[in-house]
């Protein structure tokens, strides 16, 4: 059951980290470099996101007695929903990018953050009790 555990985890952590760091190229640069890593990001990442994505979620319902697992899967799908709906209000011309790289490094560092946490104290927390909630 661990193992599960470690995968859901690890595809939060991969979502985080991918988003995180797709946010920063957004904030950090401007013009061709922009470009440049927005083609290198968008070619490459969404596959995988998608693929952990879907893992993350089904995994979560296979265990449904893990609360813990279940919020996680809460707040992730009203993350992408925050990010949808501000991307859509903010897409207009000249419109400035700045709040939905700020929801993206904010959904990357929460799931990051939550992951560290798990790989670090809670597998050995819930190895010892033998639930997640």
């Amino acid at each position: 059951m661990s193992v599960k555990n470690n995968v859901t985890f690890g595809c939060y952590a991969f979502l985080g980290l991918s988003s995180t760091v797709f946010a920063l190229a957004m904030t950090l640069t401007e013009g061709q470099e922009q470009a440049g890593w927005g083609m290198l990001l968008g070619l490459s990442l969404p596959v995988p996101v998608l693929g952990a994505f879907i893992t993350s979620i089904v995994l979560t319902l296979w265990s449904p007695r893990k609360r813990l697992l279940l919020f996680l899967c809460l707040i992730h799908i009203l993350f992408i929903a925050m990010i949808v709906l501000i991307a859509a209000t903010h897409s207009g011309k000249g419109d400035s990018e700045a709040p939905v790289d700020a929801a993206f490094l904010v959904y990357g560092g929460f799931f990051t953050l939550v992951s560290i946490w798990w790989f670090i104290s809670g597998r050995q927390r819930f190895e010892r009790s033998g639930s997640l909630g």
